[in-house]
């Protein structure tokens, strides 16, 4: 399945100048999701040549939380792939550098490949994420073969303590014996980028987790919303959550918003409501779904997947 524009690029020019590229600027409220993201400058290219951002945000989009160890790829419009070589490559975030000297649509994603590794330990039936260090206020523990009682937490003074489960358990608590398992964490993020006018997106490739545009992601109409496809190794995968923001100045807060969750439908199909608000937006799923149930072994392998991409006027 692709995308093909009907009209030419409508887009006005987002100069989303260094000081965006250096997060400066919009915030992400309410967000708990460590999301990757790439930023261009601009989405509607006017040079032969585009600077993007890629990092890691939690709290702030445009502002990076951490960088990650990842390759970069381009797209060109003929459908020529190349990798992108980092200009620079910081504690927070890395610098990419993307020449357009050709029309149409370049697609910039990072590649299909694990960037972390998240040990985790079953303790007393629940698996618990393994932290190696302490902060410098928590004292290390004397290893034991059993894990201390869960902390109660008082709702109510009227009513029964409630115990809080555990989410974590420290390395110098784990009994030599403890079960243990690895979660490799792949860190997928692309973007969309226009000269002049859209072309046909990239094909998928049927393989990890990815996004069938079904809008054309350079023809997306703050009135009209997003319309998409998700996929895993070429499977549609239904009633996946996903998590939209928008991106906005330090001072705006009223635009600073969580625009809530929206799910696939049976076939993987999902359409995204801009409530007609034109912006930058960010778009995160995470694969397989997170579950509250840590009874449950983490999965081998964890997506976390970043779109970003511009609604117009």
């Amino acid at each position: 399945m692709s995308s093909t524009p009907k009209s030419r690029l409508r887009t006005p020019h987002l100069s989303l100048a260094l000081s965006f590229l250096l997060g400066s600027c919009a915030q992400l409220s309410h967000a708990h999701s460590a999301a990757p993201y790439l930023l261009p400058e601009q989405f509607d290219i006017k040079n032969n040549s585009v600077s993007l951002q890629s990092a890691i945000t939690i709290e702030k989009f445009y502002s990076p939380n951490r960088n990650y160890q990842t390759r970069f790829f381009g797209t060109l419009p003929d459908g020529t792939a190349q990798e992108i070589k980092p200009v620079a490559t910081l504690e927070r975030f890395t610098l990419l550098d993307l020449a357009t000297p050709k029309d149409g649509t370049y697609q910039v994603k990072t590649a299909n490949e694990h960037s972390s590794v998240g040990d985790y330990a079953l303790v007393e039936n629940r698996w618990l994420r393994i932290r190696t260090e302490r902060p410098p206020t928590t004292p290390a523990a004397t290893p034991a073969p059993a894990m201390p009682a869960a902390t109660p937490v008082s709702t109510n003074t009227a009513e029964a303590a409630t115990p809080r489960p555990r989410r974590f358990v420290y390395a110098d608590e784990l009994p030599a014996t403890a079960q243990k398992a690895q979660t490799q964490v792949i860190q997928l993020a692309e973007t969309y980028l226009s000269k002049n006018a859209p072309s046909s997106v990239t094909k998928p490739t049927g393989k990890g987790l990815e996004l069938i545009p079904i809008t054309h992601p350079n023809e997306v109409f703050a009135a009209d919303g997003f319309e998409f496809v998700m996929q895993f190794d070429g499977k549609p995968v239904p009633k996946l959550e996903l998590e939209l923001y928008r991106g906005a100045g330090a001072y705006d807060e009223a635009k600073t918003q969580d625009l809530g969750h929206v799910y696939t439908d049976a076939q993987g199909r999902a359409k995204l409501d801009f409530k007609e608000t034109a912006g930058v937006y960010l778009l995160f799923a995470q694969y397989p779904p997170a579950t509250t149930d840590a009874s449950q072994q983490p999965p081998a392998r964890l997506y976390n997947y970043g779109l970003t991409l511009q609604a117009t006027p």
